[in-house]
């Protein structure tokens, strides 16, 4: 009789958050916001569907990882008129959600947008603020810049889905020209 042996383990998946959001959005690269679900996140991460729950509670707060994620990586301009800022820091917007399909509906969920928005608000009421907007009219700016900003990209989105190439590079997207 042949001795029983442990077959020999395989090589561990290092899991870790970092990794987790990254396959995050790699899927949503290539399949797009809806299609993410946690199960197919662990089978592309190489795990059981259950591992990546140690790391994040369910899709919810995946999706907020994965959007803030998103926004961090947004280089926001500091040089030039406030024109010149505003323009840019919306082509920096949309070129950024715009690398990552199906992500414009992120910025319409106050539970996502609220805590991923902190850095791109307060960049933008300083652009605000020396474009001459008072101090009593900076809430409604603020929406105006919001609505603007979902509408876009969703717009962006649109083009993207009927193959029509990228949004930012028409001149319908020229925003701070009107200002």
């Amino acid at each position: 009789m042949r001795a029983l042996h442990a077959p020999e383990p395989e090589p561990s998946v290092q899991l870790t958050l970092d990794r987790i959001i990254y396959a995050a959005l790699l899927l949503i690269q290539s399949d797009g916001v809806e299609k993410l679900t946690m199960r197919s996140l662990a089978k592309s991460l190489g795990v059981a569907p259950g591992a990546t729950y140690y790391y994040v509670s369910g899709k919810d707060e995946l999706i907020r990882l994965v959007t803030q994620s998103i926004v961090d990586a947004m280089k926001l301009p500091s040089e030039g008129s406030w024109q010149s800022k505003l323009r840019e820091t919306f082509r920096v917007m949309l070129q950024t959600f715009g690398d990552f399909p199906g992500t414009d509906s992120l910025t319409g969920s106050p539970q996502v947008w609220d805590t991923a928005a902190a850095r791109p608000t307060a960049h933008m009421v300083a652009l605000l603020t020396e474009a001459g907007v008072p101090a009593a009219k900076m809430d409604q700016a603020l929406d105006v810049v919001t609505l603007f900003s979902s509408g876009a990209l969703r717009h962006a989105e649109l083009y993207r889905r009927l193959g029509l190439g990228k949004f930012v590079e028409t001149p319908a997207f020229d925003v701070a020209g009107t200002c």
